[in-house]
């Protein structure tokens, strides 16, 4: 499911620049979503896919396939 949020456009402005670093970063193309999620796993707030999401950024080139897989079983489950 998805929804519309409201932020101030100097806001919208941060996480498009959060959301160009971290592609850089990983090599490949990111959501918005992929970038929130990303962010909220650095923060103290505890989320239930926190382990996985940790490891955002660090993982190697292969292993973000794994990764990936992962995100997208949880996904899967949260709908259920």
């Amino acid at each position: 499911m998805t929804t519309t949020i409201q932020i101030k456009e100097e806001t919208k402005k941060a996480l498009l620049l959060e959301k160009n670093r971290l592609e850089r970063k990983l090599g490949h193309l990111l959501t918005y979503d992929d970038v929130i999620e990303y962010l909220l796993s650095q923060s103290s707030t505890p989320t239930p896919r926190k382990t996985i999401q940790e490891l955002q950024g660090t993982l190697e080139k292969e292993a973000l396939s794994i990764y990936k897989q992962l995100r997208e079983e949880y996904r899967k489950n949260d709908r259920i």
